[in-house]
């Protein structure tokens, strides 16, 4: 009998295990330490066997100085095309400081390759990533759209990503900053080689264990670190700086000034403002404009200063940007940024009585698999910058009608992800028209679909679904439900009840 108490003590503590075991865990991360550059920190480019550029391209380090600008070849000799190289450090060919360099370079790539990673897919294109080491299920990393690094508030936060084999962005491709992300604790080790692709702007120190490859007008801020084979370059901008622990932050001011001494009413608020690095809106922007101004807190940089187009006014940059709204900003800098519209005179302002007719029509081709139609997009008609009587209005292939004064209008539509715009008909390539009294013009825009990426056909219908993914750093998406789980446990009990049951009898 006592044996049989034991038994019934022993089946209970198993089954406790059990259930226990079935709680999903959480997952406590310590914040993991930045990859150890050494000496490497202070090149923009490092190579191994040879360098080779073509174009104009752009070497620089932190903003305001020559630090993290040097460029490096160790044991190799030729660098071609350096006359086209704006470096704004030093170069370091076949000497004992690219061979140091190459040394402190083993010792990151060995660092990064050692830390514990998260499984994920190849493709990071159109994800968010938390802080974490991720790893590569197929042993190579790809970058189609925009992948977003989310550092949650931290401004120390580390990424690391780890491919046994290649590292690939195309064209167009972006990496995105939020949260106080910062590209100097952001590593890419490569088990070969990486491509940059064409207008591609990439952030982070790529160790590469061969060659990495940037094309055409591809943007880097951080490093091109190959331990074993070449750099080539080809126009690009390449800005790399060393890393404080404490990130000195800078303040820049957008003041937005209209002038209306054509009759025209337009306000600062009508326009809308952004504040862009590296192709992508800081926090904060777009926002309104405003005559006294907006003021953003940034980390130390290049930025670029814009607004969206707004018909009937020119417009034109004072104060600390160039006369495109380029602006760097270096630690601890104030800097100001003076977007000023003036209206301009119409050429044939509307005069009451004087009718005309406009047929506006929208035709859609959707010849890339895409499926939008004609009344989702939103079109205007607009003269001296406002809307004309029943304007906006939903796109039609049989055309929208409007009975208007004689006069000069606009014809656009709200931006549609996805799609390409032409005008045709009586407009010119921007959708302008004049009409004189009695006339009847039609304008005709036509949006074509652009391919669509990360798709694949869901059951049953053969629709695409865009497939997107946002995986955190540490562990994988759970996507069991409590239901199977409270299915498990039951199955798991029964059958320990009956080993229990069978076991008794053969004491019995």
């Amino acid at each position: 009998m006592k044996a049989f108490k034991n038994m019934k003590i022993k089946s209970f503590i198993i089954t406790l295990l059990l259930l226990v075991s079935m709680v999903p865990a959480t997952t406590i991360m310590a914040a993991q330490t930045t990859v150890n550059l050494g000496t490497t920190s202070g090149f923009a480019v490092l190579a191994h066997e040879t360098i080779t550029n073509t174009g104009a391209t752009t070497i620089n380090g932190s903003v305001g100085s020559s630090v993290g600008g040097d460029v490096g070849l160790y044991p190799g000799t030729s660098f071609t095309g350096q006359a086209d190289v704006t470096i704004s450090g030093k170069t370091y060919l076949t000497d004992d400081v690219a061979n140091k360099a190459q040394e402190d370079l083993a010792a990151a790539y060995k660092d990064a390759a050692g830390r514990k990673p998260t499984l994920i897919p190849t493709e990071l294109g159109e994800k968010t990533l938390k802080p974490g080491t991720y790893y590569s299920a197929s042993g190579t990393f790809e970058i189609t759209g925009k992948l977003t690094l989310d550092a949650e508030g931290d401004p120390n936060a580390v990424f690391i990503f780890q491919t046994e084999s290649t590292l690939k962005t195309l064209e167009g491709s972006s990496v995105i900053l939020k949260n106080d992300a910062r590209f100097c604790r952001i590593f890419w080790k490569v088990g070969s080689s990486a491509t940059l692709g064409t207008d591609s702007k990439f952030v982070g120190h790529i160790l590469a264990m061969v060659s990495i490859t940037a094309k055409t007008h591809a943007e880097v801020q951080g490093q091109l670190l190959a331990r074993t084979g070449a750099v080539t370059l080809d126009s690009n901008k390449i800005t790399n700086g060393i890393c404080d622990n404490t990130p000195k932050l800078a303040t820049l001011h957008i003041i937005k000034h209209v002038i209306n001494d054509n009759g025209q009413k337009a306000v600062a608020a009508k326009f809308n403002m952004h504040v862009k690095t590296l192709g992508n809106d800081v926090v904060a922007s777009p926002s309104p404009g405003s005559e006294l101004g907006t003021t953003y807190t940034l980390t130390a940089g290049n930025y670029v200063v814009s607004e969206d187009d707004f018909d009937g006014y020119t417009s034109s940059y004072s104060g600390d940007s160039d006369s495109k709204g380029n602006i760097t900003l270096a630690p601890g800098e104030n800097k100001t940024v003076t977007i000023i519209n003036n209206d301009i005179a119409t050429a044939t302002p509307p005069s009451v009585g004087e009718k005309a007719t406009l047929h506006v029509i929208k035709h859609v081709t959707n010849d890339s698999g895409r499926r939008a139609v004609a009344s989702n997009f939103n079109i205007h008609v607009k003269t001296l910058g406002n809307d004309v009587a029943a304007s906006p209005a939903p796109g039609s292939e049989a055309g929208t009608t409007y009975t208007v004064p004689a006069g000069t209008y606009a014809v656009s539509e709200d931006a549609f992800a996805g799609y390409t715009a032409s005008y045709s008909g009586d407009s010119d390539s921007k959708g302008n028209i004049t009409l004189a009294k009695g006339e009847n013009k039609t304008v005709t825009i036509t949006n074509n679909d652009t391919v669509l990426q990360a798709v694949k056909p869901s059951s049953g219908t053969g629709k695409p679904v865009v497939i997107t993914h946002t995986v955190t750093g540490g562990q994988l998406p759970d996507t069991s439900s409590w239901q199977y789980g409270l299915l498990l446990s039951g199955c798991v009990l029964t059958l320990l009840g009956a080993i229990v049951w069978k076991s008794r009898k053969s004491y019995e």
